[in-house]
């Protein structure tokens, strides 16, 4: 489809281009001229980065394309006015009034474009003072077009002073043009506001081929390289999650079975002895590398947490462990907790990714000068005059506070640092996500942030997320109790410690229970007596036959038999792929005794 529309004199050069990209393994860059369907034929800049297999055989190439016509049109214009023009002054005959009238027309015709072009256009002395300018460009600069006339690059956008005389000092001694200079800066006129541009530059010259001016055309090209940047961070990401599948899978495995041998170890010792505080802090550890991996898997986007009720003060803990590693000596941390029991309803990374990101932009405020990051951690409550009018519902929340005794924040930025892609840091130092992912996070759980601050005096960020009652210790250990039962269970892992371990606890619980590490025999075993069982616990990748494949042959023989399906983690099944499969729950190993008696009781229970 991409080859026809490839203009017929471009085609042969662009094929050329792309297959020598993807031999050398290099990205893909070309300005050429495509046919849309309606006949007409526009010039695209096209950029490209090639994927491949484990061969380094092609197998997709991905890109941008920016429709690049109007620039060519306009340089073709300006270079067919500049030739005509000096044709004009050369001849110097009779005819000069009507070469005149028709210079002035075509002039005419340039300055009715230049008001309404959509890239940045001028023209410069030798001096660099601008002696023509769009509004385009004016805009891109953030000063109105008639204040640059007569004042130098310098003077107008100091950003690109030094870089404007170079390119001038080279374009007056050669008499040659300039193209594709990229330059990133900040409009002054609009702190905050990042820029990078595209600049093409070439010489104006009277009749005798002196350079009397220079013309640049100047494209923002800001948003494509956000959105290059977002497709490699695409791709970084894709690589991430698949190798942390992989390791996930693993580990996890690893993991099931030090929790499961752990704990029915701990049933065997006294807590209070020494072998039970250490099979504790064994248990403890292994718990915690779950949790690492459930974030790994997460971050990557393997999986998608589920809202549950968080105790607010252990994620900030936590993160503040984390943080006191990465923040400079010459910043000090204070921490107050002021509500230990408080919980909320939300996604754990996202919780502590709200965290870290607004202790990280308050150290960066102190970064200089040092100071003091003080989080303050707890229960306030909107009462009903007052809720709406807030923003939130009236009810309890958990109020978590970062403070600092930075820079502050300028009054016309504080309008718009939650808004996308607005930043104060210096180019490649930030690129302005950060306080607006917070945002859509805690807007996602029903919360509101605000900031208070002033330049030179620091900076408070408030956070309330609605608390949640916590159910009682006693509802708990009476439902924890009554996870237990008579029924039998068929338990399939191809891991002969998983198996073991499965099939002890399940015991333990009070159930009558089979098990092998093959899913054949599992499946001979429901084929011999499909009344036999009550339940069946399958892992999903074992060799022969995944769990996948056993569940859809154990419900074709009966259709009512419950089956759990247990992965250390696999791409190819979800919750809603297995639930279509007439699977009753897909869990992520590893599981404590406790998650396995809910989840094992509560299908039963259906």
């Amino acid at each position: 489809m991409w080859n026809t529309l490839l203009h017929p004199d471009d085609r042969g050069v662009v094929q050329t281009r792309l297959d020598r990209a993807l031999q050398e393994h290099t990205d893909f860059a070309s300005e050429y001229r495509i046919v849309r369907t309606d006949g007409q034929v526009r010039w695209v800049s096209a950029t490209g980065t090639g994927t491949y297999d484990e061969q380094g055989r092609p197998t997709r190439i991905t890109g941008i394309c920016a429709d690049i016509t109007d620039r060519k049109q306009m340089e073709e214009e300006l270079r067919r006015s500049r030739d005509e023009l000096e044709q004009r002054v050369q001849e110097r005959t009779a005819k000069l009034r009507e070469s005149e009238d028709i210079a002035r027309r075509r002039l005419m015709e340039i300055e009715a474009y230049y008001n309404v072009a959509p890239i940045g256009l001028c023209i410069l002395d030798r001096d660099l003072r601008y002696m023509r300018i769009n509004e385009r460009l004016a805009e891109m600069n953030g000063i109105p077009a008639a204040e640059h006339l007569g004042r130098t690059v310098r003077e107008m956008a100091p950003a690109i002073g030094d870089k404007a005389e170079e390119l001038a000092h080279i374009i007056i001694e050669s008499g040659e043009p300039i193209t594709d200079i990229e330059i990133t800066g900040r409009i002054t006129a609009k702190p905050g506001t990042a820029w990078t541009h595209r600049s093409h530059w070439f010489p104006i010259k009277e009749a005798t081929g002196q350079v009397i001016g220079i013309g640049v055309v100047v494209e923002d090209i800001t948003e494509q390289l956000m959105l290059e940047a977002q497709l490699r961070q695409a791709q970084k990401m894709e690589a991430l999650g698949t190798l942390a599948g992989g390791v996930a899978h693993d580990f996890n495995n690893i993991l099931a079975a030090i929790i499961g041998f752990t704990e029915l170890a701990q049933d065997e010792i006294s807590e209070e002895s020494r072998a039970g505080r250490r099979l504790e802090r064994v248990h403890t550890a292994a718990l915690r590398g779950r949790d690492i991996v459930q974030q790994l898997l997460t971050f990557s986007r393997k999986t998608e947490q589920e809202k549950e009720p968080l105790r607010l003060s252990a994620i900030v803990s936590e993160s503040v462990g984390l943080l006191r590693a990465s923040i400079p000596a010459t910043i000090g941390i204070r921490f107050y907790v002021k509500s230990e029991s408080g919980l909320i309803y939300g996604k754990p990374i996202q919780v502590q990714q709200v965290l870290v990101n607004l202790c990280t932009n308050a150290a960066y405020a102190m970064r200089e000068k040092g100071g003091t990051l003080e989080i303050e951690l707890s229960d306030y409550r909107v009462l009903p005059p007052n809720g709406h009018s807030e923003g939130i519902e009236p009810g309890p929340y958990m109020r978590l506070v970062v403070r600092d005794t930075g820079v502050g924040i300028p009054a016309d930025a504080k309008e718009k640092i939650f808004d996308p892609f607005f930043t104060t840091k210096p180019p490649g130092e930030g690129t302005g996500l950060g306080l607006s992912v917070v945002y859509g996070i805690v807007r996602h759980h029903g919360g509101q942030i605000t900031v208070e601050s002033e330049p030179g005096k620091g900076a408070t960020f408030t956070v309330l997320l609605p608390r949640v009652e916590e159910e009682s210790l006693e509802q708990r250990i009476l439902r924890e109790d009554a996870c237990t039962g008579k029924e039998c269970i068929l338990f399939v892992d191809d891991e002969e410690m998983i198996r073991e371990m499965g099939h002890e606890l399940l015991e333990r619980l009070g159930y009558t229970v089979t098990s092998t590490t093959s899913s054949l025999e599992a499946l001979s075993l429901v084929e011999n007596d499909s009344s036999r069982f009550d339940l069946v616990i399958t892992d999903q990748t074992m060799p022969g036959m995944t769990g996948l494949d056993l569940a859809r042959n154990i419900l074709r023989l009966r259709p009512d038999l419950p089956v759990i399906l247990t992965t250390g983690f696999s791409h190819l099944i979800s919750q809603e792929s297995a639930r279509a499969e007439g699977i009753r729950a897909t869990v992520l190993k590893p599981l404590t005794k406790r998650e396995l008696a809910q989840v094992v009781r509560k299908v039963l229970d259906e």
